[in-house]
């Protein structure tokens, strides 16, 4: 049947309903180029993190969950938007050059990185939100391994069942830029016209259906954490004591930076939850319209970034104590000096004359003072 699979037809654009084969390229390309700067965000991101952890024995629990997130994001990235149709089997989208077993492997990666995103963004939420509202959620309560498995656990296995079970079934195939949970050929009818893939459907919606939940608990626990907050600012705490008020500008900090990472999730993922209504209403391919493939453009263009937003979020607040410190230098070597690039070698590189060997500017060694960590807890 594989093989059967391989060699059985050509796949056109028409199949997906998309208005031209140029169309169908651009989404290829386009998936290759956005997914560099998430790839080299997420590794700058994990490394930090785990430089932290070489240096100092310890990190605080949202950091290892981001570690988590930045690492599924690297292979995901790589596998998904970077390689896209590369591979997919030959014949079924352009610069294909797979076989069925590549594609079953990009869908699982494309599976699991989606999944784990949902479950670790969730409960990322719950984490701050529990982090404000509850003091005893200390880092020294934090610590405790039962603590921290409970929150780095749940992403890793429902990710690996959710990405594992389609394999048995052949339910990974071409789903326009990459494989994913797809019936095939496209188009097909799954009661009985499909070669691979025939319970991909109900899989997918369950799979939608987990997601939406997911996102009602985030919605839910980032309302709570901006009442709690508001709550205590209308009790006039701000105008207590410098320990109360330090409290609640900490508070702040909290739910101002776990927003920013929900909010570069929703961005990089909001237009998934447009696809998943389309999908569960099942529209036929050729009724989608070209608001479709527009807004498919945009999925294009945002979701590839999730790596990138969360890299931003993480060293931004770092990133605007230091400038605020060094205001003499110029952005790019504060950007440099916040994660961890050697800026004495750019220097050499950009200030020396290489015609004549006469370097025509110094660069002084930039002062490398301890930069505050943006841990939370």
């Amino acid at each position: 049947m594989l093989l059967a699979c391989n060699m059985s037809t050509t796949v056109s654009y028409s199949e997906f309903g998309l208005p031209s084969e140029e169309v169908w390229k651009s989404y290829l390309i386009l998936g290759k180029i956005i997914a560099v700067p998430s790839i080299v965000g997420s590794i700058f991101l994990a490394r930090d993190i785990i430089n932290k952890y070489i240096k100092q024995n310890h990190v605080a629990l949202t950091s290892l969950i981001l570690l988590g997130i930045s690492v599924v994001n690297i292979i995901g990235s790589i596998f998904g938007w970077f390689m896209t149709s590369w591979m997919v089997p030959r014949g079924d989208a352009p610069y294909a050059a797979g076989n069925n077993a590549s594609c079953e492997a990009q869908g699982f990666f494309v599976s699991l990185q989606f999944i784990y995103f949902v479950t670790a963004y969730t409960e990322l939420a719950a984490l701050y939100y529990l982090i404000v509202k509850r003091r005893s959620w200390n880092d020294d309560y934090m610590k405790q391994r039962k603590i921290r498995l409970l929150f780095l656990l749940p992403p890793v296995v429902i990710s690996l069942i959710f990405a594992t079970v389609p394999l048995f079934y052949e339910m990974y195939n071409v789903a326009i830029v990459f494989c994913y949970l797809a019936a095939y050929p496209p188009g097909c009818d799954e009661d009985n016209s499909c070669v691979r893939g025939t319970k991909a459907g109900p899989v997918q919606t369950f799979q939608f259906a987990y997601t939406m939940i997911c996102n009602v608990v985030i919605i839910i626990f980032m309302v709570m954490l901006v009442h709690h907050v508001k709550q205590i600012e209308s009790r006039g705490d701000n105008y207590a004591g410098g320990a109360t008020r330090s409290r609640i500008q900490t508070q702040k900090a909290y739910w101002q930076q776990g927003f920013r990472y929900i909010g570069g999730f929703t961005l990089s993922y909001g237009c998934v939850y447009i696809f998943m209504f389309v999908n569960m209403a099942q529209v036929p391919n050729s009724e989608r319209g070209i608001w479709y493939w527009v807004i498919f453009y945009f999925h294009t263009l945002l979701n590839p970034l999730a790596g990138f937003f969360n890299s931003l979020v993480y060293f931004k607040p770092r990133y605007d104590i230091y400038r605020e410190q060094h205001s003499e230098q110029s952005r790019m070597e504060c950007i440099f000096q916040i994660i961890n690039i050697n800026t004495e070698s750019w220097h050499r590189i950009f200030t020396t004359n290489h015609k004549d060997e006469q370097v025509i500017a110094k660069s002084t060694p930039l002062n490398r003072p301890l930069i505050p960590n943006n841990e939370e807890a």
